[in-house]
């Protein structure tokens, strides 16, 4: 089975950008910060039927991450970064740690709904302030990046693995891919 989104750019870099603000004089560790994103996109397609960017994971050795937003506001790999349409990416690395990531402005909070934040502090509390092996075990124990990892190491983890209801299921199952985040 097979649902995929169409990831909104703008708010993947909106929904970056309002974590990072949280905590923009310490920042936050990037390893870190990808599985906050993970944890609140989980909550928020079980919760209320949607993810909030669309962005596809990938189950990758040390966890879950999000392709586009890895690849483009993080890595800054000009394939992806074209897709986001701006000319820098609003995000550094903290002076003294560097893989502690701070934003350069503040997030435009109109992207984002309610439950959009909610699901945000949520991935926050889960995941802020553990150790890189604490963040890896919990990560880990995610049935879709374990049933990714195990069979396709590497690879997009399908929308329906993260899903748990199984109405939320039927009804995605067809629609996803034409639905806007």
């Amino acid at each position: 089975m097979r649902i995929r989104f169409n990831i909104n750019y703008k708010k993947a870099l909106e929904t970056v950008l309002w974590v990072l603000n949280k905590r923009k004089d310490e920042g936050v560790n990037m390893y870190n910060l990808l599985k906050i994103l993970f944890h609140a996109e989980s909550l928020s397609i079980n919760e209320y039927g949607r993810p909030i960017t669309g962005d596809n994971y990938l189950a990758l050795q040390f966890g879950t991450v999000p392709e586009s937003i890895y690849h483009g506001l993080i890595r800054k790999d000009p394939l992806f970064l074209e897709f986001f349409e701006i000319e820098e990416v609003p995000i550094i690395s903290n002076n003294n740690k560097k893989y502690f990531l701070r934003p350069t402005r503040e997030a435009d909070e109109d992207y984002l709904s309610e439950t959009d934040k909610k699901c945000l502090e949520d991935g926050m509390k889960e995941y802020i302030n553990l150790s890189f092996e604490d963040v890896k075990n919990k990560n880990h124990a995610n049935p879709a990046w374990e049933k990714t990892y195990d069979n396709s190491p590497n690879s997009v983890i399908d929308w329906y693995d993260i899903i748990k209801d199984q109405n939320i299921k039927n009804e995605l199952l067809g629609l996803s891919k034409y639905m806007v985040i």
